[in-house]
């Protein structure tokens, strides 16, 4: 989904100035793979009071994986921390909070790790990439404060 400049992507960074500590990367140009996928199990019971529809349980749920295209500048530190944490290199588990504008008024905190960084194009000092993100366990979401 081509997005344009509507929705912001943040790194968690202990160090940064803001007050919940999400520092922008950049500005995202594609948005691709949010969504929740519910594994399931068969839940019939096979008795004879069973008709003879499926029945299933919601066994666990996975949050996926998220691809983003980021366009950002020379030496920002959030990207080149993103692009390091690809190469296994720091603790590897990152958060991000991507936030949509205050008409749609959405945001959701991932955690999670790199698991691709693709390089596109860098011209006058400003970089384009992909990069992949599995999300690790429940995702918070809520509405913009």
């Amino acid at each position: 989904m081509a997005l344009g400049h509507q929705v912001g992507v943040y790194r968690y960074d202990d160090a940064a100035l803001e007050s919940d500590k999400f520092e922008k990367i950049g500005r995202v140009f594609t948005l691709s793979g949010i969504g929740i996928k519910v594994n399931t199990t068969d839940g019939k019971t096979y008795d004879d009071a069973d008709d003879e529809w499926t029945k299933v349980e919601a066994v666990s749920r996975d949050g996926g994986e998220i691809t983003v295209g980021i366009r950002y500048r020379d030496g920002n530190i959030q990207a080149d921390a993103l692009e390091a944490a690809a190469y296994g290199e720091g603790s590897g588990d990152e958060q991000l909070k991507l936030q949509w504008p205050s008409a749609i008024n959405r945001k959701i905190i991932v955690s999670g790790i790199v698991t691709g960084w693709d390089y596109g194009t860098e011209k006058e000092g400003i970089h384009e990439v992909t990069m992949t993100f599995k999300v690790n366990g429940k995702p918070q979401r809520s509405t913009l404060a």
